[in-house]
C-alpha cells in the first residue's frame, strides 16, 4: 500500500467547504418500485481506469427492505444485496470487498435530507464467511446542493459526506478510516456519483504513517424508474 501524508488526508477528506443553501425543502426517502434499475461505472480512484460496470435491479420490496440484484458486464448475476427503504446498507460490500452484514443498517443516509443535517450511528459489521464482527461508527452530514454531470445526464443533487471509523485495529495498525462522498439526486431516486477512500495508520513504524487503502469512483450511466 502507498504511504500518504495524513495532513493531506485531513484536508481532502475532512475539510468540508461546501456552502450551505438556506431555506431548501427537506427531501423525503424515495418512493421506489420493483423494476427500478440503475447502471454504474466503477473506476479506480487512483488512475480513473474502468474497473467494472454493474446494474442494480430492485427485485423485491418487503418489510421496509429492498432486495437488489447486481448484474455485471457479462449480464450474469454477481450478487444479491439488501438495503433499508432509506438506502441504508443491510447486506452490502464494504471497502470494495465481499459483502458484509450490518446491524443496525449502515447509516449512509438519514431521510428526510436537508442542508446542514448531520447524524451519528453505530453498527456491528459481520463478515458472513469468517463470522468476524467489528463495530463501525458513521458520522454523516448533508453539505448542500450541487449540479452534477455524469454519463446518465445532469442532476440537481445533495452532497452527503460520511466519515467512518471501524474498530478493526490490530497491534501493528490502527482501525480503518473511511471517507465517502455521495451525490444523491431525487430525480434518479439514487446516488448518481460516489467517491470513496480508506486507509489506516501503520503503528509498527516509528512515524506511524497513514497507509492509503481502497479508492474508487462511481458514476451513474443510465437508469430506469417505474
Amino acid at each position: 500500500m502507498k504511504k500518504i501524508v495524513f495532513a493531506s488526508f485531513l484536508i481532502v477528506s475532512f475539510g468540508f467547504s461546501q456552502a450551505f443553501s438556506a431555506g431548501e425543502p427537506a427531501i423525503p426517502a424515495p418512493a421506489l418500485k420493483v423494476g427500478d434499475s440503475w447502471t454504474y461505472e466503477i473506476k479506480d480512484g487512483y488512475n480513473r481506469l474502468l474497473k467494472d460496470r454493474v446494474r442494480q435491479d430492485l427485485i423485491e420490496i418487503k418489510d421496509q427492505s429492498l432486495e437488489i440484484r447486481v448484474v455485471g458486464q457479462s449480464g450474469a448475476e454477481q450478487d444479491r444485496q439488501v438495503y433499508s427503504s432509506q438506502w441504508n446498507w443491510v447486506s452490502s460490500p464494504l471497502l470494495g470487498n465481499n459483502r458484509r452484514n450490518f446491524d443496525p443498517p449502515y447509516a449512509a443516509f438519514a431521510f428526510p435530507l436537508e442542508v446542514g443535517k448531520s447524524w451519528t450511528e453505530q453498527s456491528t459489521v459481520e463478515d458472513p464467511v469468517s463470522g468476524k464482527k467489528n463495530i463501525i461508527k458513521v458520522y454523516g452530514k448533508v453539505m448542500g446542493w450541487e449540479r452534477i454531470k455524469v454519463p446518465a445526464g445532469e442532476f440537481d443533487a445533495l452532497k452527503v459526506t460520511r466519515r467512518v471509523y471501524m474498530d478493526d485495529r490490530e497491534w501493528w495498525r490502527s482501525g480503518t478510516k473511511i471517507y465517502e462522498v455521495d451525490w444523491y439526486a431525487p430525480a434518479a431516486r439514487q446516488v448518481v456519483k460516489r467517491t470513496h477512500q480508506s486507509g489506516y495508520f501503520d503503528l509498527a513504524q516509528d512515524d506511524r504513517p497513514f497507509m492509503d487503502g481502497n479508492r474508487y469512483w462511481v458514476e451513474l450511466t443510465e437508469y430506469r424508474l417505474n
